[in-house]
């Protein structure tokens, strides 16, 4: 039992960190509860059990994985828990004006969000490999709002049967620029060991 906690706990258990973990536990806390109590007027057992339990859930995957695994998998995880817990309980709850139909596409924004904030916490940089996912994501959802907010009357369907050539001239653009970057970094192109965008202290 206790080879397996060491190599789950990766944080040393020094005061300091203890004490890192106290305050990351109390805020994780005190945001659930505070959101909790926000919804409270419109508090129904039956729907916000669903976002109240993703809440808890990533705030737990959180804790555990700052303060004890350094995992950027976990952060991850408990980044778009505890994210889509929020907006989930903010549209039930009517803190929001508008419904789940509406606001779904807002969930793939943050997955993009995530896995960019989980990468730059795991490697300490920003990497392409982790960054054009990320910001596909962020485009395909801010692109389906447009459709759930009726700001695009058409069909999805519809649009997709007429503008799908706008689809190769993105994946296009996104083939340049990724050859531009390769190039920049003088590194063999696809990405090798270090694709970092952003310059290091070795470089």
């Amino acid at each position: 039992m206790k080879k397996w906690l060491d190599k789950v706990i990766k944080v040393p258990l020094t005061k300091q960190n203890i004490l890192f973990a106290v305050v990351l536990g109390a805020g994780l806390l005190l945001l659930v509860l505070g959101m909790c109590l926000l919804t409270l007027k419109s508090f129904e057992a039956q729907t916000t059990f669903l976002p109240v339990l993703l809440m808890v859930c990533g705030a737990l995957t959180l804790f555990v994985g700052l303060a004890l695994m350094q995992s950027g998998v976990a952060l991850f995880v408990g980044l778009f828990l505890l994210l889509t817990g929020i907006l989930s309980l903010l549209v039930i709850g009517q803190v929001v004006p508008v419904t789940m139909k509406q606001i779904w596409p807002v969930f793939v924004i943050i997955a993009g969000v995530s896995l960019q904030l989980a990468s730059m916490y795991s490697t300490q940089r920003v990497r392409s490999v982790y960054l054009f996912p990320a910001i596909v994501l962020c485009v395909l959802g801010a692109c389906f709002l447009l459709f759930s907010f009726n700001i695009i009357t058409d069909s999805l369907v519809r649009v997709m049967v007429t503008w799908w050539p706008l689809i190769l001239i993105v994946i296009g653009v996104v083939l340049i620029v990724l050859f531009l970057i390769q190039q920049l970094h003088h590194s063999d192109f696809p990405y090798m060991a270090d694709d970092s965008l952003v310059e290091t202290d070795e470089e």
